[in-house]
């Protein structure tokens, strides 16, 4: 895993776009640092408790992967929004497994309200397609002389995910900060396995929401996949980095 600094700087140095990334990326985790410490509060999705500022900043998730897309040869497919055989039959067998759960138990598929399912699933897909999405890719391209780029963008994404999480050091919230990390980092593998983010979305909103939430998920993320085919965005050239 050996690679130079300089090697790094003067990647950034030669595509002024990826410097933009990457100052975008360290604002971001500022402001959401900050915002989070302060601001946070137990089951803030509940309907009344998000606040303007919160949208704002799940929204600020989203706009990287437009303007990467739009002016610059990253694809989504880079960003992880992919359907491919592995994400297929991850499709079936959440599918089958929910629709099984749900016999067993209908009130797993509406555990909050409507607006809060919605307002979850906007808020963790913004955080994958942000952190293992764009964060990921830019980071293989930035490590793309070491030996194995995926390797620091599984490490350095996931670290990168934390580092905003400031409200695990309030003593009103229950996730520690290494559960925070090994979850990061599954879900990082996730995506290097798959070449996709669908299972990190899923397993995050499931965690955060309910089947309802995860619907809504998908929603957007087919989004971003309709948006992929109809713009040809799959036959857009790319660095072929693994």
């Amino acid at each position: 895993m050996n690679v130079s600094l300089r090697t790094i700087v003067d990647n950034l140095r030669q595509d002024k776009l990826y410097l933009f990334g990457a100052i975008y990326v360290l604002v971001f985790m500022l402001a959401a640092a900050v915002i989070n410490y302060f601001t946070w509060t137990p089951d803030i999705v509940i309907v009344g408790e998000v606040t303007n500022l919160f949208w704002l900043l799940w929204i600020s998730l989203y706009v990287p992967s437009f303007i990467f897309v739009w002016f610059s040869d990253f694809s989504l497919t880079e960003f992880g929004i992919a359907l491919n055989k592995k994400v297929m039959i991850f499709v079936a067998l959440t599918i089958v497994s929910s629709a099984w759960f749900y016999f067993q138990n209908p009130e797993i598929w509406l555990q909050l309200s409507w607006s809060s399912s919605l307002a979850e699933a906007f808020a963790r897909t913004g955080e994958e397609l942000l952190f293992r999405g764009f964060v990921y890719a830019l980071i293989l391209r930035l490590f793309k002389e070491a030996k194995k780029p995926h390797l620091w963008a599984i490490i350095l994404s996931s670290v990168l995910f934390v580092l905003p999480h400031t409200q695990v050091f309030l003593p009103e919230h229950q996730t520690p900060v290494f559960q925070l990390l090994l979850l990061a980092l599954i879900f990082a593998y996730f995506r290097h396995k798959t070449g996709s983010i669908l299972l990190s979305i899923t397993f995050h909103v499931l965690i955060k929401s309910d089947l309802v939430g995860v619907l809504f998920s998908w929603g957007i993320y087919l989004f971003f996949l309709l948006w992929s085919y109809a713009t040809n965005d799959l036959t857009k050239p790319r660095q072929a980095i693994t």
